[in-house]
């Protein structure tokens, strides 16, 4: 959508902002980009071994809250979302 912005935070970490949106939309939103991401590989150059991708993702909704605030949040979020991985590792 136009009105959406992806932005890199730091290292690979991504944020979509997504103005004027709902929780429910927006958690679909990131279900279809976690998707979209398992669906591309990776080849090496080397051996032309193929990587799977993978991404975990969180939803947050902006509060009256400094921008700082609304990432502590988001990477809170994230430590949650990516528990159950680590556990089954």
């Amino acid at each position: 959508r136009r009105q959406d912005l992806l932005c890199r935070v730091a290292g690979d970490r991504l944020v979509v902002l997504l103005p004027n949106t709902g929780e429910r939309q927006a958690q679909g939103l990131a279900l279809e980009l976690q998707h979209a991401v398992q669906s591309l590989a990776h080849k090496t150059r080397q051996q032309g071994e193929r990587l799977q991708l993978a991404a975990t993702t969180a939803v947050v909704m902006a509060l009256q809250e400094s921008p700082h605030e609304l990432l502590k949040r988001l990477n809170i979020g994230l430590a949650r979302a990516k528990q159950p991985l680590a556990k089954s590792a």
